[in-house]
């Protein structure tokens, strides 16, 4: 092997190299929503001097909440627009009162939605997901519905 058939080897390696970059490059620049659910208690912070201890806090009206946390950890922006709840042998969907939504969620940014109506906890539920401006939908992973599904029952609702 000589030093022309060197540098046509090399040649073809970084050409190779470099188009199998572009093309992974190219697949990972895109919007990436995930969801995340949880119960658990909204909590406002008492006034200035004044402790608040968590069975205080717990005690308190309405202070269970369904919290939905929506994070893009891909590279571009993508505007959230409404989040849905819905439940097995019903073809209806719900929405969701939305205090921050429709939200641009920029790389690595996210939005937490709750709400205190429990009822959408009452009914076994589905599916729980977001929709972007594309009408593109990005659903709560299998796993974190069944934990949901399994507080809900810890918790009697």
């Amino acid at each position: 092997m000589d030093f022309t058939d060197f540098i046509a080897v090399w040649g073809a390696l970084l050409a190779t190299l470099s188009i199998i970059w572009n093309v992974v490059r190219d697949l990972r620049d895109r919007a990436d929503v995930r969801l995340s659910a949880m119960i658990g208690y909204l909590v406002e912070p008492p006034p200035i001097g004044r402790p608040l201890t968590f069975r205080a806090a717990v005690e308190k009206k309405d202070a269970t909440h369904l919290m939905v946390s929506i994070t893009n950890h891909g590279r571009r922006s993508v505007l959230i627009t409404k989040l849905f709840f819905q439940h097995e042998g019903d073809s209806g969907m719900y929405a969701a009162l939305a205090q921050t939504l429709p939200r641009m969620l920029r790389e690595n940014e996210f939005t937490v939605e709750y709400t205190n109506e429990l009822d959408v906890l009452r009914h076994k539920l589905k599916r729980v997901y977001a929709v972007d401006s594309t009408g593109r939908e990005w659903d709560l992973e299998k796993t974190l519905l069944d934990k949901l599904r399994q507080r809900v029952v810890e918790l009697g609702l």
